[in-house]
Formats: C-alpha cells, sequence, structure tokens
C-alpha cells in the first residue's frame, strides 16, 4: 500500500488538482489534447481522464507531460496547504 491508501478523499483532490494545472498550463500553450497525447506517447483518452481528476498520473508520463508544458514536476503538482500526509 501506497502512502496515501487510507486516505482516497486526498488523492482525490491531489488528482484533480494535478489534472487542473496540466490543463490549464496545455491551453496556455494553445496544445491540443490529441498533440499533447502524441508527444506524450499515450493517448487522447489518458490525457483527458488526467485532466478530469479521473485517472493519478503515472510519474513516468508526469515525466514526459512536464517536458513537452516545458515547466517542472512541482509546478504540475501543487502543494495541498493544510492536508495530512
Amino acid at each position: 500500500m501506497g502512502i496515501f491508501a487510507e486516505d482516497s478523499g486526498f488523492r482525490r483532490r491531489l488528482n484533480e488538482n494535478v489534472g487542473r494545472e496540466i490543463r490549464a498550463l496545455r491551453r496556455e500553450l494553445g496544445i491540443g489534447k490529441r498533440s499533447m497525447a502524441e508527444k506524450c506517447l499515450t493517448s487522447e483518452s489518458t490525457i483527458d481522464k488526467i485532466e478530469a481528476g479521473v485517472m493519478a498520473c503515472p510519474l513516468h508520463l508526469l515525466v514526459r507531460i512536464a517536458d513537452e508544458l516545458d515547466t517542472t514536476l512541482d509546478a504540475l503538482v501543487p502543494i495541498m496547504a493544510g492536508e495530512d500526509t
């Protein structure tokens, strides 16, 4: 079990926040979902699920996404103030 296994609410909020950051940066840069998926070697459906917060983004994919968005991992994973981990 992972460190967040007992708090599915925290994981859900984390997924939603990461997805929101990815979507915002992708749109700001004018990159379409299909283009992002192709550049990150994944499916458009996966990008859609990550941005919607219904799927946790695997680390290897998060690294590819950060690279395509010309940003860092910590910029995509916002600190959730007040959350106990």
